[in-house]
């Protein structure tokens, strides 16, 4: 199975791609922007698991902004739901929408090792642990649209996970794809998706047959 943001095939673990998709749609009116800029770190899985003949979407994201003086936030974006299968045997698809509020988190919530080596998650019935794998060359990844201007530079791992989430075991088999991420951002914005907001996005995943 491979995963598809909604816009285009956008990897979710760069910070813009990531909070784009988290972000409100645009409001017909001009709203003040401000410009931001900091580090991150971010942690990000997704599984697509088959049960009972339906496909269903398990998705994490959590990630930490440090801002140059110093202030830190942590967030956490999680949900579960059932995709809506079409297309014909063979080139299955599965869209699938993502609905939550992004969730504040205190700092023992969400730890990284130096270097992208691993992360760990302990919130609630969500308990993730990522081990970093493959370390990918440096990517600059700007992004822009109606809501926001970004621009990314950051290192990123491939990553093996395990752990629960819904008080749920995320089985090895379904793990579509997990990556550790750390970079330096700069961005053009009305907000970043405050702890609390609610948003919702879909995501477009192929589907291999017999997966």
């Amino acid at each position: 199975m491979g995963l598809r943001g909604r816009q285009a095939a956008v990897r979710l673990c760069c910070l813009s791609a990531a909070i784009s998709l988290l972000l409100p749609p645009p409001l017909g009116r001009a709203t003040p922007v401000r410009v931001q800029k900091g580090t991150f770190q971010a942690a990000e899985a997704t599984w697509l698991l088959r049960r009972d003949g339906d496909t269903y979407i398990y998705f994490v994201l959590a990630y930490r902004l440090s801002k140059p003086l110093g202030a830190e936030k942590t967030r956490l974006f999680v949900d579960r739901s059932k995709c809506r299968m079409h297309g014909p045997k063979g080139r299955r698809l599965a869209s699938c929408s993502l609905e939550g509020r992004v969730q504040k988190l205190e700092p023992r919530d969400l730890r990284f090792g130096p270097l992208l080596a691993n992360a760990r998650l302990h919130f609630g019935g969500h308990r993730i642990h990522w081990e970093g794998a493959e370390m990918r060359e440096p990517e600059v990844d700007p992004f822009v649209d109606q809501r926001a201007a970004f621009a990314d530079a950051y290192l990123e791992r491939t990553a093996g996970v395990a752990g629960r989430l819904f008080g749920r075991k995320m089985p090895p088999r379904g793990l579509d794809h997990a990556t550790l991420s750390y970079g330096a951002y700069a961005s053009v914005i009305t907000s970043l998706p405050k702890a609390g907001s609610r948003v919702r996005f879909e995501l477009t995943a192929n589907v291999r047959e017999g997966a």
